[in-house]
């Protein structure tokens, strides 16, 4: 079982039109200069059409109107090289999980 010991102030929760995909933005109560992209998630038949660039897109200005500086997420290894393409830049690796901590500056 997993406990969250996030206290998130503020959870955008981004849709595109037509249900195609979402992502969820959180704002910590503590931190409120960071924000966390939590999840890019687009249905199969529309990827690599662009929908998770506009998402990401859409998710940095959200954050950055809601007063954060920093945009930070963890994703796996497989997805930095996308990330990177879109600003991020990668601070650290897990080395037991393998997952990839990155950030951008707003």
């Amino acid at each position: 079982m997993h406990e969250n010991k996030w206290n998130w102030g503020r959870e955008y929760i981004i849709i595109i039109d037509g249900g195609i995909g979402f992502c969820r933005v959180c704002i910590e109560d503590e931190l409120r200069d960071v924000a966390y992209l939590m999840t890019v998630s687009i249905v199969e038949p529309e990827r690599r059409n662009g929908n998770g660039t506009k998402l990401v897109e859409y998710a940095k200005k959200q954050a950055k109107r809601a007063g954060a500086k920093t945009l930070s997420l963890w994703c796996a290894p497989e997805l930095v090289e996308w990330y990177t393409r879109r600003g991020f830049s990668e601070v650290v690796r897990e080395t037991e999980t393998g997952m990839v901590g990155m950030s951008l500056e707003l």
